[in-house]
């Protein structure tokens, strides 16, 4: 992304640094061990998955 900086009269052009952000709301995913009657544990979820366990692994 760039941005015109103008300061004091004088004009730049500055290259800003900017992440892409992603945010995911999950209403109504959640985490339960019993799966009786637990659709997402019995769905193959292989990104939320493999998600999950980056988050676990140190």
């Amino acid at each position: 992304m760039q941005r015109i900086i103008q300061w004091k009269g004088i004009q730049s052009m500055a290259q800003a640094s900017v992440s892409p952000v992603v945010l995911v709301i999950l209403d109504g995913w959640g985490y339960r061990e019993d799966k009786d009657g637990n659709a997402i544990a019995a769905a193959k979820t292989p990104v939320m998955s493999s998600l999950w366990e980056a988050i676990l692994t140190p």
